[in-house]
């Protein structure tokens, strides 16, 4: 039979036989490896929000970390917190990366744990209650013997125990709340439920008092006709009834009691209250000021000529010692306080002590009034101030960095825009000033005209407008409700009458507007129309299919024009006129009047009380003139 390799060999076969193994597997060129030094990492849980801290332990020679969480979540920080989704056994590991400075090649090293989250969802808690009157008894189980118990009553009380029993001041429902943690997990839960006490008793006491010096005196009372009454002092001593008086024998704090008990119903209440009795303060004080405008003198008297002051102006400001003075800034209604304490007054005894008090009355030493007219042409304005004293000095600011004195002023403002207008008036005699501001609109000059021809054919009519502007849009109102715009415009009448026509032009680039008015009478059945001329007492006749030239048409108020802004207008329209204005009388589309106003001070009128339209306003200057302009009411 033949013999193996290794039998031939013998004793020293199997060893030669692993030698020549080893060397046929072993790598051929073998080295040792280096990656990272340290790796580890610790971790902390907490079951009830299912976090889980992680913290790295690493050697510095890591350059990069990676958390692979298990849920496909992953971190780079070296320290982190994470929350899983469910509760079980988590598989966590941390990478370091490094760089193998044998090999000189990259390199990596990780290291995995294994841990278990809790459901804390399975920790389960109950407690029955148990009342009699005010008083409650609660008993907590779990599923878990691991398990202590912490309670909150609904009253601001709080207890720990598996049992608990308290009782509430008053009858009422309350909230109950049993926490249990197990101690083992970690895990918390809370039970809550409601509970209803009942005071069968329901004896309610009260009682008031009043300390003079070192006696009391205290009544009592109760909502039981078959109560008695009984007082416990504060200094052993006790008295019955539901009036006492008592003197202690000392000053000091003392604690009493009214203690009512009802025969019946055998039920007992009680009330304590601390109190604190001096002796008797026999310190008398009073003070007397003599005004100068703002300045005051303070003088305060005391039966204690020892006696401390300390005075209060009632402006937030004190001071001390039996005469004082005070100056206050402003005007007003002030009450002056002096609080006098007797010699044996300290740090920690307040002693015997005394408050008086007056009012005093500081009346405003400036009466200087001042405002100011202003009228705009352009972008020149000329102002005119006023006031109700004289020799006062007058100054000028004009808004736009610029300033002028004088009782009267003229300025002109290099652009349009608004400005605030402000009068300073200063009376050098009181040292007296005062300011008065406005808001002036200035707008350049509008140069726009326009005309208007119109040819009436029966109750039909053509109209058609001309301006010295080619960016005018022009708008129509035909006096019987209708408007149109455009130009020319056809216009049909449903029936005779006088109507109204108003042409508004419009220059789209410098903002103008142009009103003109004219009175038609529509007449069909008439040879002749007869157009009548606001204000002048006259008509003029034409043929039944006639045209009309503005310029024959020229109502007395041509020689001025006068605008209303903003277009639409919402709560306020403001008018601006070449003239001084004097009133406004506002008519609709039908010719009723719905509103007026006064425009010598202020060129504006509020219309809150417009509905939503078309309006014509009817200015008045000083010299009596009109001039008609229309506005529109928006929401």
């Amino acid at each position: 039979m033949k013999k193996s390799i290794t039998q031939r060999l013998g004793i020293l076969g199997k060893p030669i036989l692993l030698l020549l193994m080893a060397a046929l597997f072993w790598p051929a060129q073998a080295s040792a490896t280096h990656c990272i030094d340290t790796l580890d990492f610790e971790f902390t849980i907490d079951n009830n929000t299912r976090i889980v801290k992680f913290e790295s332990i690493v050697s510095s020679d890591a350059k990069a970390l990676k958390w692979d969480f298990g849920d496909g979540s992953t971190s780079s920080a070296a320290n982190v917190k994470h929350k899983f989704d469910s509760a079980g056994y988590q598989k966590v590991c941390l990478t370091a990366y490094g760089y193998d400075s044998i090999n000189k090649t990259r390199c990596s090293t990780t290291v995995c744990k294994r841990f278990k989250i809790i459901d804390c969802n399975q920790l389960k808690a109950d407690f029955s209650i148990t009342t009699s009157d005010l008083s409650a008894k609660f008993e907590a189980k779990s599923n878990s013997k691991t398990v202590v118990y912490g309670w909150t009553f609904g009253d601001k009380s709080t207890a720990r125990g598996q049992a608990v029993k308290h009782t509430y001041d008053k009858e009422g429902g309350y909230k109950v709340c049993l926490i249990a943690k197990d101690t083992v997990t970690g895990c918390i839960t809370r039970v809550c439920k409601g509970v209803k006490v009942v005071d069968a008793c329901n004896l309610k006491v009260d009682f008031e008092w009043k300390a003079e010096g070192l006696s009391i005196k205290a009544v009592g009372k109760s909502n039981s006709k078959n109560a008695v009454y009984g007082w416990t002092l504060g200094d052993g001593n006790s008295e019955r009834g539901d009036e006492v008086k008592h003197t202690y024998a000392k000053e000091g704090k003392y604690t009493i009691c009214f203690v009512a008990k009802d025969t019946v119903t055998g039920c007992v209440a009680r009330k304590c209250v601390d109190i604190k009795v001096e002796k008797p303060c026999r310190l008398k004080a009073y003070f007397e000021f003599a005004q100068d405008g703002n300045d005051f003198k303070f003088r305060a008297k005391a039966s204690d000529t020892s006696a401390r002051f300390i005075w209060n102006f009632g402006d937030g400001q004190t001071a001390t010692g039996a005469t004082t003075k005070h100056s206050y800034k402003k005007p007003g209604v002030y009450e002056v306080c002096v609080t006098v304490y007797s010699k044996n007054a300290t740090a920690t005894n307040a002693g015997c002590r005394v408050k008086v008090c007056k009012k005093v009355v500081v009346k405003r030493d400036c009466d200087l009034k001042a405002d100011f007219k202003y009228k705009t042409d352009g972008q020149k304005i000329a102002v005119k101030g006023e006031s109700n004293e004289s020799g006062v000095l007058y100054f000028w600011s004009w808004g736009d960095g610029t300033s002028s004195t004088g009782q009267t002023a003229k300025h002109k403002y290099k652009k349009e825009g608004v400005y605030e207008v402000c009068l300073i008036v200063f009376n050098p005699k009181t040292k007296c000033k005062v300011c008065v501001c406005k808001r002036v609109k200035i707008e350049k000059p509008c140069k726009l005209r326009a005309k208007m021809k119109y040819t009436i054919s029966d109750n039909k009519v053509k109209f058609k407008a001309r301006s010295n502007s080619k960016n005018v849009v022009y708008g129509w109102s035909f006096g019987d409700g209708d408007y149109q715009r455009g130009n020319p415009v056809r216009h049909a009448y449903n029936k005779p009458g006088v109507y109204k026509v108003t042409l508004t032009a419009k220059d789209t680039v410098t903002g103008c507007v142009v009103t003109i008015s004219k009175r038609l009478i529509i007449n069909p059945n008439a040879r002749k129309k007869t157009a009548i001329i606001p204000g002048a007492g006259q008509t003029q006749s034409a043929a039944t299919a006639q045209t009309m030239n503005v310029q024959d048409l020229e109502t007395p108020d041509a020689d001025w024009s006068a605008m209303a802004y903003p277009v639409p207008s919402n709560s306020q329209v403001d008018f601006t006129a070449d003239k001084n204005l004097t009133s406004v009388k506002v008519f609709t589309a039908g010719g009723s009047e719905v509103l007026s106003g006064d425009l010598t001070t202020n060129e504006n009128l509020d219309i809150t009380t417009l509905p939503t339209g078309y309006y014509f306003a009817h200015l008045t200057a000083a010299d009596g003139s009109v001039k008609i302009v229309k506005f529109v009411k928006s929401e």
